[in-house]
């Protein structure tokens, strides 16, 4: 009897840390590829540099979700990095178009 009795105690406790564990447990957060893009109006996107070099320099620059800016900019640069003096500036603004942040490319002027 005191063995069944404690049997079902350790059943219940395991039952019990089972449940905890999952209610606990976090949902996955999305990858930036699926969360990156994600808007409802043209305010909630922002234009983003994603190199050390502005894109004045030769840098690139995206079009992201406002909120996820931080994720997207440049880590670990210095001051004594060296930019080539091209300019590479594309994206005029960012809008959100079907729910995805997306750049609005300047025009490239023609020569007759």
């Amino acid at each position: 009897m005191k063995v069944q009795l404690t049997n079902v105690i350790v059943i219940l406790i395991g039952a019990i840390l089972v449940v905890v564990v999952l209610v606990i447990q976090p949902p996955p957060l999305p990858t930036p590829q699926e969360e990156v893009k994600a808007c409802s109006a043209d305010s909630e996107c922002a234009k983003v540099q994603t190199t050390c070099c502005p894109c004045s320099m030769g840098g690139e620059e995206v079009c992201v979700p406002a909120l996820n800016a931080s994720l997207y900019q440049p880590k670990d640069c210095t001051d004594d990095i060296i930019c080539i003096a091209l300019y590479n500036c594309k994206i005029e603004t960012c809008r959100c178009q079907d729910g995805n942040c997306e750049a609005v490319f300047q025009e490239v002027p023609r020569f007759a």
